[in-house]
């Protein structure tokens, strides 16, 4: 590459695309392979991003300038950085595709196909047909219930947040889904901004007015969403709402179901859309990048 990157990428990881700041130990390493990504271009005559295959991970990855083979703690290092390095390159516009994913790909079916571990399956997701069928055979239900599940399944085809954390939010993530920002608290009482298209904002436009109707006649707790009487949802309740839900719009063909089925729906949209895979990884609260790339191609765009 003709450009030299790594002072960019440093930036870029300290910049607004990542909800969760990086350490400065973690920062003066990664700077650190980002600048040993640019001298091995250099050593190996790379000029232009998509040039850099599987056999230049394999290299990059394992040995030193002077051939002193890493550590594979330090090879998973440099694997991470890497994989960030193509994705701030891609979000330039300076790659087309990630060559991280054919390289850990490759992997998976090596260990597969030696007897290893078997690869793992791709997660299921809703077709845009079948989130229509689900949005309109939810709005259906022309019922307090009803009102409150149609909203509670656009908000999580739109965010991916999971459950639990949709039980959690109170009454003001109402007005603050329509604007396209919501602040969860996730795993690990990690607190997360995820930012989205409210593209299925009628229905929580509805629910609110319907909400408030019924709160003017009895006590409500603080929570977008509540039970009939005006109490605390629990998981159980929706998961067996959203199944319901699916087997009404005839959607029974997926293994797995529950929000968890809306959550990976949302992820593969997101990405079919065309948000950055960095601003999905944040949205859905991964840990790596590794997690949320399963969800690539899932839908067309």
């Amino acid at each position: 590459m003709k450009n030299i990157i790594y002072r960019k990428f440093t930036d870029w990881l300290q910049s607004a695309a990542f909800e969760s700041a990086y350490s400065d130990h973690t920062l003066r390493l990664y700077s650190k392979i980002a600048s040993d990504f640019d001298e091995f271009c250099i050593d190996n005559n790379i000029e232009l991003s998509d040039e850099f295959s599987v056999p230049h991970i394999r290299k990059f990855i394992s040995s030193s300038r002077d051939g002193k083979q890493y550590a594979r703690s330090t090879s998973n290092s440099r694997l991470v950085v890497l994989e960030l390095i193509f994705t701030y390159l891609q979000e330039i516009n300076d790659c087309n595709e990630n060559p991280v994913v054919y390289y850990r790909e490759a992997k998976v079916k090596k260990r597969g196909g030696a007897g290893g571990r078997v690869a793992s399956r791709l997660p299921e997701c809703l077709s845009w047909a079948e989130q229509e069928r689900l949005l309109h055979k939810s709005m259906s239900d022309d019922t307090f219930t009803g009102y409150r599940n149609s909203a509670l399944v656009a908000l999580m085809l739109d965010t991916g947040i999971r459950t639990q954390e949709a039980i959690d939010l109170p009454l003001a993530a109402g007005d603050l889904y329509l604007k396209g920002r919501l602040r969860v608290i996730g795993k690990g009482n990690k607190e997360r901004l995820i930012q989205f298209e409210p593209a299925n904002r009628e229905y929580m436009t509805s629910w609110l007015k319907k909400r408030h109707l019924q709160s003017a006649k009895k006590t409500f707790e603080d929570r977008l969403f509540v039970s009939e009487r005006g109490g605390m949802m629990f998981q159980q309740t929706v998961y067996y709402a959203i199944n319901k839900m699916l087997k009404q719009s005839n959607i029974t063909s997926k293994q797995q179901n529950g929000g968890h089925l809306l959550r990976h729906t949302a992820a593969s949209a997101m990405l079919a859309k065309g948000m950055a895979l960095m601003q999905v990884k944040e949205n859905l609260g991964h840990s790596t990048l590794l997690t949320t790339e399963k969800y690539l191609h899932l839908l067309e765009a």
